[in-house]
């Protein structure tokens, strides 16, 4: 029998529910295993319905006959849960644009665990703006600051701290500055860690990010951060996928070996309209954080 190759999205619900060559869906199992030969297989299940074989389960592992040939359901355990108290749920949004006209709020994000970390993908209206104790920036060997709009609300403070450092620097080291001062308009993060991840000329290495994200939450830690926000370290040269995949494979291996004395939440942050990146992190988050 020749099989036609399916696309994910139709072998979703059971990738053995296939298509033959007249393009009608079948199971594989079923069509190359009569119900004895099955039965031979495992220990005898008298809720088997040997004629529940013939029926067409249409790819549903609800109408699976494999399933209830090999498992006992007398002996489920009923699992009772508790509607959400959405009354309980506090509308809070650590992440909302800095309102110029108020005082600074302090983000209350921390999780109720005392060991808990809290890691979250966010798009932001600016990340300079951000309510957090600290933020990586991604930089170069000669630790020259290419967004304009960093400069611009540091009055190039920050710039001038950098420039006290001789260049060319370690690919994967990290470098502490200020904000530039706490102005109207300015940089709320009060400790800018500077990720040299890229070259001179901009190539980003993957190593590099691996080695400066770990170098940076461990110092962030040290200096009592208790909010850090990260930008994506592609630097707009390198590729989306490697860069959040060493960027966040980075932060579960800090967490998985390094038990933090202040650090609760890390946030990797990107503009909201910045749809791609989001995704891509958010793709390569679910892989690497997703429950087991």
């Amino acid at each position: 029998m020749k099989i036609k190759l399916q696309t994910i999205e139709e072998a979703a619900d059971c990738p053995f529910y296939v298509k033959n060559n007249k393009k009608k869906r079948i199971c594989f199992f079923k069509q190359n295993i009569s119900p004895a030969q099955a039965l031979t297989l495992v220990e005898d299940n008298p809720d088997f319905d040997p004629d529940s074989w013939s029926v067409d389960c249409q790819g549903l592992f609800d109408n699976c006959s494999f399933v209830s040939l090999l498992y006992d359901f007398s002996a489920q355990t009923e699992i009772v849960s508790a509607p959400a108290d959405l009354e309980a749920i506090e509308d809070y949004n650590p992440f909302e644009e800095y309102d110029e006209s108020e005082d600074e709020k302090e983000i209350e994000t921390e999780p109720e665990e005392d060991d808990l970390i809290f890691v979250k993908i966010v798009g932001v209206d600016n990340v300079y703006s951000v309510k957090v104790d600290g933020l990586i920036y991604p930089n170069n060997q000669i630790l020259q600051i290419d967004d304009d709009e960093l400069n611009h609300r540091s009055y190039n403070k920050i710039q001038d701290e950098l420039d006290k450092i001789s260049p060319p620097v370690s690919m994967g080291s990290v470098y502490l500055t200020g904000n530039g001062g706490n102005h109207k308009g300015g940089v709320v993060p009060q400790k800018i860690y500077h990720a040299v991840v890229a070259t001179q000329s901009r190539l980003v290495n993957e190593t590099a990010i691996i080695k400066s994200v770990v170098k940076s939450l461990t110092q962030a830690d040290e200096d009592g951060c208790v909010s850090i926000a990260m930008l994506p370290m592609d630097c707009g040269t390198f590729d989306l996928h490697s860069t959040a995949y060493s960027q966040l494979n980075a932060i579960y291996k800090f967490l998985e070996t390094t038990k933090t004395k202040n650090l609760k939440n890390i946030f990797i942050i990107t503009t909201k309209n910045d749809k791609v990146t989001l995704d891509i992190f958010n793709e390569k988050f679910d892989r690497i954080f997703g429950e087991e």
